[in-house]
Formats: structure tokens, sequence, C-alpha cells
């Protein structure tokens, strides 16, 4: 038996944590072509959208993108580190949409004459 083989229990040790993450992937999808699927390792200082970009999966004319879980939620800003594991999808960012509309004048004449009358 190799020593690179043995198992070292240190009782003495403060963390049962690792020094070193092991090495994982992420894996990458493409939100228009689910068959282009790729696996990047993390480093310890990139966010998911810096990983995403080592793909080669992101948009390469200039619009916006981004990165999302299985769930559809935006996951970009994460550290990578956290996400080792999981499959994510890169495409289109979303566009916010709604907004609170200001009362038309029409809107508060009318609601005004029902409080009234």
């Amino acid at each position: 038996m190799d020593t690179e083989d043995e198992l070292i229990i240190d009782p003495e040790a403060e963390t049962d944590e690792l020094s070193e993450h092991p090495t994982k992937t992420l894996v990458f999808v493409s939100t228009f072509d689910p068959s282009a699927r790729v696996e990047v390792i993390p480093t310890s200082d990139q966010t998911v959208r810096d990983a995403a970009e080592v793909s080669g999966l992101t948009a390469r004319d200039g619009s916006a993108w981004t990165v999302y879980d299985a769930l559809g939620v935006e996951v970009a800003h994460l550290p990578s580190f956290d996400m080792i594991g999981d499959v994510l999808y890169v495409g289109p960012e979303a566009i916010s949409a709604g907004s609170v509309a200001e009362p038309r004048p029409s809107e508060e004449w009318k609601q005004g004459e029902r409080n009234n009358g």
C-alpha cells in the first residue's frame, strides 16, 4: 500500500474542511441549444459570470447576457465555488417589465366623481 493511498486522521484538527476545494466543475448549457454543454473548472476568485465567459457560450455580438440556475434565478453575481456541481444556463438577459403607473387625469376625475357622488 502506497503512502498516497493511506487515510490520515488528525484528531487535533480544528475543522473537517479540506485545505483546497476538490476539482469539480460547473456545467454551462446554452439556452439557445440545450445540446451545447460545456464543463468549466472555476477558480477561487471567479464569479459565475466570469466562469461562463470561459465556456464560450456567451453572446459574441455585444448583446446582454447572464447566467441562470435551473429555476430561472439569475446567479451570475455569485461566487463560482458556491455553484460547483450545478448545471447553469447561459442566455439573454431578462428585460425588466412592469412599472408603477401614474393615474391619468381622466382617471383621477372619475375617482373623484365616484367619491363625491
